[in-house]
């Protein structure tokens, strides 16, 4: 009977063994898959219904790893959520760059450590997003030619223009010495990258350059612009020239000009402003559409339709223009309260959804999947 009990004590523990070792190897099997999907995948799939919305606003905080686009149609009537697991997800202090049917944006990472070292693509027809890695911290601008993803970065007087080859996985770098890059700008096949040199040896003070790049990085042209003042990271572009908004001079004293550079000769042409402060820059049709607000202060409520030879409609709506844009013949605006939709000379209100976002969050960008 003893020899009974003992084989059957026997037998238990060899069942049991066994379970915890197939336990064991299926434990470690779904760690292995675990992490080949953080390492291995840098796509993250869009459960938001495409067909139904034409543009999104996206929400972030500087506080934690949270944001999310809300997804709107034209009128307001579908309203979609897709949360994203960034922080400091782009800024009201440029605009999301657009190539091909890619929106790219910043993820800084949390306000005290801007350490998220990536820049993010938005597929405009899937929604999916895709994750680019880059080599420094503290991200401030980005820009895409054919496979080559850059973005910039200063830290300690110095800036670093960095590319990514989405294809070979490869990266470039140029690193510029006792310059604060601030731009940079992808068209017709060039880098424009618009930097201030914060010393030089003519004691002459802080210089505004204009530095052109070809995509490998090669310097093609340095142009000082330096009597023109200093140029905003917002922008607009056709196929000869670029339109940029300048609103402070050398001193920092606010000034309304738009300068159009062409992109073969850089031959700059200077237009004054009616107002001071002008930011935001779009077409429509033969005329401009100029927004007046400044994201330091975080104050302006006023648009302008505007030409070259000088006519301009100013145009008061009432609302923080944080983020900005045109699509079709519609101006649409947002702020940390509303989004509102207005028609295109006149600026009537067509549409207004208000948001009711944390006290921690910030509206940062405005996407156009339609255009």
């Amino acid at each position: 009977m003893k020899s009974k009990y003992l084989n059957l004590i026997e037998k238990f523990w060899r069942v049991k063994t066994d379970i915890q070792n197939k336990a064991k190897i299926l434990l470690c099997f779904l760690i292995i898959v675990s992490l080949f999907f953080i390492n291995g995948c840098s796509k993250l799939k869009n459960s938001v219904d495409r067909e139904k919305v034409d543009l999104g606003l996206v929400i972030t905080t500087s506080q934690d790893y949270k944001s999310e686009i809300l997804w709107f149609d034209l009128n307001f009537n579908s309203i979609q959520k897709q949360k994203l697991p960034y922080a400091m997800l782009g800024t009201p202090f440029y605009s999301p760059a657009v190539n091909a049917d890619k929106i790219y944006m910043i993820p800084k990472g949390l306000g005290n450590k801007k350490d998220t070292r990536k820049v993010i693509s938005i597929n405009k027809q899937s929604l999916d997003v895709e994750e680019y890695p880059f080599t420094n911290i503290a991200l401030n601008h980005m820009a895409s030619i054919g496979n080559n993803v850059y973005a910039i970065n200063t830290l300690n007087g110095d800036s670093c223009l960095e590319s990514y080859d989405v294809v070979s996985k490869k990266k470039n770098s140029v690193i510029l010495e006792k310059v604060y890059l601030e731009t940079v700008i992808a068209s017709s096949g060039k880098l424009f990258c618009f930097v201030r040199k914060l010393n030089n040896s003519n004691s002459e003070g802080p210089k505004t350059m204009l530095n052109v790049y070809a995509p490998s990085l090669d310097l093609e042209a340095e142009i000082d612009l330096t009597e023109y003042g200093n140029p905003t990271r917002m922008y607009l572009e056709d196929e000869d020239n670029l339109y940029v908004t300048v609103n402070r001079n050398a001193n920092i004293k606010p000034v309304g000009k738009i300068l159009k550079i062409n992109k073969s000769t850089f031959e700059i042409s200077e237009f004054t402003t009616k107002k001071d402060i002008p930011y935001n820059i779009f077409k429509f049709g033969d005329r401009f559409i100029l927004t007046y607000y400044d994201p330091v202060t975080n104050e302006g409520t006023e648009v302008s339709v505007w030409d070259e030879s000088g006519n301009e409609q100013i145009f008061d709506l009432g609302m923080l223009l944080t983020v900005a844009g045109v699509m079709n013949d519609k101006f649409v605006a947002a702020n940390n309260k509303s989004i509102k939709i207005f028609s295109i000379p006149d600026f009537n209100l067509i549409k207004e959804y208000e948001l009711s976002i944390g006290t921690s969050n910030y509206v940062s960008g405005l996407l156009f999947v339609n255009e």
